[in-house]
């Protein structure tokens, strides 16, 4: 809410006075990568380099997770793959904006290489399986009806899809 925007404008804002126009990299936009013939959409919210670094800013508006970490490992794969940012240059960035607080974390590149295919890899297998014949280059969804509906009204909250799946009258 409003401590969150408050807590960007006073404490995010400012670690990016001194930089020039060339030194952001991104800004919540860009192209996706594309890995064996799959679009891969990671782009940080912001990316910047500074000094002989480059970091990856995600804000969040919540509390940590255990998936921030992974998230934010497929953004330093993205600017490897994108930009060939070496991953020892690239600090990631966490912004917990309902706390104000920045982390910056080292990326630990073993972990975050290895993590992160896999990541993909089973990411791709998991999707195919919610398209009809499984057929990526057609890319049509199965019928609604075969998409499990969650127990959790927690999810429900923050989900893209809540406005179709509580239209619906399945169980």
């Amino acid at each position: 809410g409003y401590k969150s925007i408050e807590n960007f404008f006073t404490g995010v804002l400012g670690r990016f006075r001194n930089l020039s126009k060339r030194d952001f990299l991104c800004i919540g936009k860009g192209e996706p990568i594309n890995i064996k013939g799959v679009n891969i959409y990671a782009i940080p919210d912001l990316a910047v380099k500074s000094g002989d670094f480059y970091y990856f800013y995600d804000w969040k508006t919540g509390y940590p997770t255990e998936e921030d970490k992974l998230q934010l490992c497929c953004y330093a794969f993205y600017g490897n793959f994108k930009w060939g940012i070496p991953f020892e240059k690239i600090k990631l960035c966490p912004v917990y904006l309902a706390k104000g607080r920045v982390n910056l974390r080292p990326l630990s590149i073993n972990w975050c290489e290895v993590k992160i295919e896999e990541y993909i890899r089973n990411s791709i297998r998991d999707m195919r399986t919610y398209l009809k014949g499984e057929d990526l280059e057609m890319n049509e969804p199965k019928e609604i009806e075969e998409f499990k509906k969650t127990e959790d009204k927690k999810k429900c909250e923050k989900c893209f899809f809540k406005e179709i799946c509580l239209n619906l009258k399945r169980v």
